[in-house]
């Protein structure tokens, strides 16, 4: 599970972070 956690981090996280900052 490690392994899909990182890749959903890497793919989630900077899409959470981009949609917040750009949503505001």
């Amino acid at each position: 599970m490690t392994s899909q956690t990182s890749y959903w981090n890497r793919l989630i996280q900077p899409g959470i972070v981009a949609l917040v900052g750009a949503g505001g």
